[in-house]
């Protein structure tokens, strides 16, 4: 059985590594969903477009669901935003390759999540990467990109589905939606995009085109699973460039993933279907969950995606780009409006039984 599907138009790229119930005011598709007692949000206007199944409702997990309606200014220290955030990563990592996240790039403007990009002369960050040749990896010095980064401060598990309403910035740099274990051994991205093409085109095949995949790790030694075919790498026929060279960056979209269970997920890009990974070993030459093993327990047997996930939303200067050249000239990093991640909202529903709702 063909394990991964996707819908659309996609191409080869080269190989990357990293409550109330509620129902929206206009019903999209037939999924079920109920109505809320308080004020309704703005996300109403969009149905879930998964399938919470026969007998089931969606319910909204307030927990990690933000309109970002709090005042939250720029801040030199680590800070809880909303009680539902901080503005940093789960853990000490500064972020990959020339990556630097600060907690002064996150600030909540006009009921927008704002992520950005700036450099400071003079400033470097070193960095290993693995070397194409099967050698030691390698050393670089580069000039520093300094970012910003959410995590939740709880946790969400299958069956959940989590959507974001993001406007994708302009710029050489990964502007991502994206869940991961506590431990780092597990990780959903809901989204992986690329931005602009850059001033000299440099950027271009990336910027065409959203990354769709999902991680299992084995810390130490260290060693990375995820799918690397074709399919992950998704673009739309006939789309175009706008100004400066973006593709996704013009307007806002929605990047939604219906993590069903461990071994199912359920890809989408504004409300409709893009992807379907299932399954955790390859079929068909599409990737599955976990092929190599990484979630194996104690008895032996690959649980697949099963551990709680933060939810983490930021912008990435990636190891693998910056040593390629794919990262912000000085020139570039200059334009504000370029270099500006805007998130709109960020929800998350988990399926419940309707009887349940009756009670």
């Amino acid at each position: 059985m063909r394990r991964q599907t996707t819908i659309g138009c996609i191409a080869y790229a080269p190989q990357i590594s990293r409550t109330p119930v509620h129902r929206p005011l206009l019903l999209l598709t037939a999924a079920a969903v109920l109505p809320t007692p308080v004020t309704a949000a703005e996300w109403d206007r969009y149905a879930v477009p998964a399938d919470p199944g026969p007998t089931r409702v969606w319910r909204l997990e307030e927990r990690v669901s933000d309109e970002f309606r709090t005042e939250f200014g720029p801040t030199n220290r680590l800070t809880e935003i909303g009680g539902k955030w901080k503005n940093h990563y789960i853990g000490r990592w500064d972020g990959p390759g020339t990556t630097v996240w600060r907690h002064e790039n996150v600030s909540i403007d006009q009921s927008k999540l704002k992520i950005i990009a700036t450099r400071v002369p003079g400033e470097t960050q070193s960095f290993k990467n693995a070397d194409s040749t099967g050698g030691p990896p390698k050393e670089y010095t580069l000039p520093a990109t300094r970012l910003g980064c959410i995590s939740s401060l709880e946790t969400i598990e299958a069956p959940v589905y989590l959507e974001a309403r993001v406007k994708i910035p302009n710029a050489v740099l990964a502007a991502n939606v994206w869940m991961l274990s506590g431990d780092s051994t597990q990780e959903i991205d809901v989204l992986e995009s690329y931005g602009g093409a850059g001033d000299d085109g440099r950027n271009d095949w990336f910027a065409q085109r959203i990354h769709f995949s999902h991680h299992t790790f084995i810390r130490a030694p260290f060693q990375d699973y995820q799918p690397h075919d074709a399919s992950t790498w998704y673009t739309r026929p006939g789309l175009k460039a706008g100004p400066g060279g973006g593709y996704w960056t013009k307007q806002f979209h929605r990047f939604g993933v219906y993590w069903r269970d461990p071994t199912h997920l359920e890809y989408y890009l504004d409300g409709e279907l893009v992807k379907v990974t299932s399954g955790l070993d390859d079929a068909d030459g599409i990737g599955g969950i976990d092929p190599p093993g990484f979630t194996r327990n104690e008895e032996g047997v690959r649980t697949g995606l099963n551990k709680p996930l933060h939810v983490i939303i930021n912008m990435e200067a990636q190891t693998w780009n910056a040593v390629a050249g794919r990262h912000p000239t000085d020139a570039e990093i200059r334009s504000k409006r370029d270099h500006t991640y805007l998130v709109d909202w960020v929800r998350a529903y988990k399926p419940i039984e309707e009887s349940d709702t009756k009670q």
